[in-house]
Parts: C-alpha cells; structure tokens; sequence
C-alpha cells in the first residue's frame, strides 16, 4: 500500500524526497522521527512525566543550592561568608572577577582567560547565596557547617589577594604542599563531597572522576546503587533528554546513550508502552550511527522549539563538579 502524499511545506521542499508518494514504513518515528511521532515524543515534560521520572529537583539537595548561572565553584564558598566579610568581599569583587593576570610571575588557575563572575556585585550575590537558605533541616545545617569550616582559610586568602580568582603568583604554584594551593584543593574537595550529598570520595574515586572522559556517564554510574534516589532519578531524567533531544553545544556518546537505555529497562514504569518506544528510540540510535557517538533521534526538536529546558540546572552541576575535581591537579 502507498500513501498519497497531498500537501507539504513549501519552505521544506529542498529536504523532501519521493514528494509524490510515501510508503507506510517511511512514517515511522525510526526513520522521520520529527514529522511522524506523536505529540507525546514531541513533549519533553510529558515524556518525563508519563515515565514518572519527575523528581522534585527544585527543592531537593544538591539542586536546590545551585542557579543556572552560577557555574563557578569558589564563589558558592565565597558567598558563605558574606554575613562574615562582606565589606571586604564587596570592596575586592571587581578584582576577584578579571581575568587571570598575563604578567610574568602569575599563573592562571583552570582554563578562563576571560574575567569569572558577574558584571555586577548585585547580581553575583542573587546568584551565589543559595545556601543560605531558611527552613533547613538539621542535617543540612550540619553539612553547610562543615563546609564552611573547610573552606574558611582559602575564602579569607581569595577576598584579600586583590587578584582574579583564577590566578596565583608562582612562588604558590611552586609550593603545592603549603599556602594557597592546599588551601585550595581542601576546599574544592570539600565542596565535592558537598555536591555530591556527602558522600566522602576515595583518592581512587577522585582520580577515575578527574579522569573520567564523560563525567555524566560517571555521575550517573555513581549515583544508581546510592541512597539518593530523588538525585539519581533528576540526573537519570535529564540524561534520557540528552539521549533523545540533544543538546545545544554537546554531544551524546554510544556508551552514556547505552547506559541511559539500561536505566531506564530497569525502572518500574507504568506506562508500559511509552517505556517500550523510548528504549526503540534509544535501540535504533546506538545501532544506526557508526563511531562513538550517537545522533540523538528527536533533536531537531530541541533546535526548532525556543525554549526546551533539557539540562535542568544539571549542566551547571557538572561544571561546578569539574572545576572543583580538576583543582585537585592544578597546578
């Protein structure tokens, strides 16, 4: 049987092929996955939703703490203690902000060469004193607590260098072992084990992370066996979004794809049938791209819809975890 195809989009028409007839397999999601899958693919949130994948990230730790832009981790630290120093903080933001110094006998910290932070005072502090939250339990006073005391000696030496934050002179970068290094590497791993609920990490845990090429992959891995559903069901969500819409700037690996695809057999999903074509839809794009990486099927989605939220404050996570498990190599 052949299916008489009476109207298209004019504007489309250099992408259209065969524009007389089409046979009932070529409108199968597989193969025009855009134009023939039903509303329900077409809807990120309804996906999640119908899956039951929709965990209450926005007031569950460690999201709760985090703004989507706000991805540099030593000013979470910084802004603690702004009820302590917060005339000194104020007066050296704008040096604390430029960008890493080129000047003989300094070194830059991380890879920015641009200025980290906020333009404006105002607006940095809207975006980094989130932890200083009403209503906390006790248990997460406890943890704030912790991570304050850690990190207290590297943000007294931050707010008073009258330099970037992403620099030092190299008489400390040739002293790891003391001063501002240590003090350094302490607190980012400190506000590692903070981001990830406490969990305290093994020097072998903080290696494979450092050198993990995919850290959602890791992440995910890390989280499956834990006591942190509501946080593995956010990163599991997120990543099955990644999997099948794509997302702008980044590209989606045939072994996360896989995983993701693994996670989401195993969950006790209601909706049997829309469980049954996502992991198709996951099936056919490891199978059909040769190579490492996958094509995400729906992605042109995400590229026609203004505003597709796919990352959900997770892409900011992991920039903040890259950047405080990369401190603990540098320099």
């Amino acid at each position: 049987m052949k299916i008489a195809l009476t109207c298209f989009n004019q504007k489309n028409r250099e992408n259209s092929t065969n524009l007389g007839f089409f046979k009932p397999e070529c409108l199968d999601e597989q193969n025009h996955p855009l134009q023939a899958c039903s509303s329900e693919l077409m809807n990120p949130a309804k996906i999640l939703k119908d899956l039951g994948l929709t965990p209450n990230y926005l007031q569950e730790t460690p999201f709760c703490y985090i703004r989507s832009y706000a991805p540099i981790w030593e000013y979470y630290l910084v802004a603690l203690f702004l009820k302590n120093y917060e005339n000194e903080i104020k007066q050296n933001y704008d040096f604390m902000r430029r960008p890493p110094s080129k000047k003989e006998g300094r070194k830059r910290l991380g890879r920015s060469f641009q200025g980290v932070g906020n333009l404006e005072y105002e607006t940095w502090k809207k975006n980094y004193t989130r932890l200083d939250q009403p209503n906390l339990t006790k248990y997460e006073k406890e943890r704030i607590r912790e991570l304050k005391k850690e990190s207290e000696r590297f943000v007294k030496k931050l707010i008073s260098r009258k330099c970037s934050i992403r620099e030092c002179s190299s008489k400390e970068a040739n002293q790891p072992q003391t001063g501002f290094i240590k003090s350094r590497k302490k607190a980012a791993l400190t506000f590692l084990s903070f981001l990830i609920h406490g969990k305290k990490l093994n020097s072998n845990d903080i290696k494979k992370l450092v050198a993990a090429p995919e850290k959602h992959l890791w992440i995910l891995k890390h989280f499956e066996k834990s006591k942190q559903q509501e946080t593995y069901q956010h990163i599991l969500s997120t990543s099955l979004l990644m999997c099948l819409y794509g997302y702008k700037g980044g590209v989606v690996s045939k072994n996360f794809c896989r995983k993701v695809k693994n996670c989401i057999s195993k969950e006790n999903i209601k909706n049997k049938e829309l469980k049954k074509r996502v992991i198709k839809l996951l099936t056919t794009a490891i199978e059909k791209k040769d190579g490492s990486y996958v094509e995400s099927p729906l992605k042109k989605i995400y590229q026609n819809r203004d505003r597709i939220n796919i990352q959900q404050r997770l892409g900011t996570w992991m920039q903040l975890l890259k950047g405080v498990s990369n401190a603990q190599k540098e320099p």
